[in-house]
């Protein structure tokens, strides 16, 4: 099983976005918090529902809260796929 990328990530978020032109996925995105790329709550549980589905497993949600970036949410993703 290959391990979920910052690519992977990436393409969900454009999903995820559609048509939001304000919405830009530039260089330097995966530090930035999901808040200041321009992505809601509603539009955050749309994020982990479509990487639990390329996961192939459901994530926690009393972890998920502490996540606040692209970065961190791979690194999460990574620690459950090695467990």
């Amino acid at each position: 099983m290959t391990q979920f990328s910052l690519g992977e990530l990436k393409q969900i978020m454009r999903q995820v976005a559609g048509d939001d032109d304000t919405i830009e996925l530039v260089d330097g995105f995966e530090t930035r918090t999901f808040e200041d790329l321009g992505y809601d709550s509603l539009a955050l549980l749309e994020i982990v529902h479509h990487v639990e589905r390329a996961c192939g497993r459901k994530l926690p949600d009393s972890e998920l809260g502490d996540i606040t970036t692209p970065k961190e949410l791979v690194e999460f993703v990574g620690e459950l796929e090695r467990a």
